[in-house]
């Protein structure tokens, strides 16, 4: 799974992970997981696209 963090200049990270449309919980722990490790602030929103086979699990995190 690769999770892939994005800075922008609203002090928000916008953070996305690419994965088979069966394993969207899991990679929403791993989103979490990560997020803790990096020491980010509250969750703002998270989003789930299913295309196919596959799905796009989408979160935004506030910056501190």
């Amino acid at each position: 799974m690769d999770i892939t963090f994005a800075s922008t200049p609203h002090r928000t990270v916008h953070v996305s992970a690419t994965v088979p449309a069966v394993q969207i919980p899991k990679a929403r722990r791993s989103i979490a997981s990560q997020v803790g490790r990096r020491g980010l602030g509250k969750r703002l929103t998270i989003r789930e696209h299913v295309i196919g086979d596959t799905a796009v699990v989408f979160a935004i995190y506030r910056k501190f």
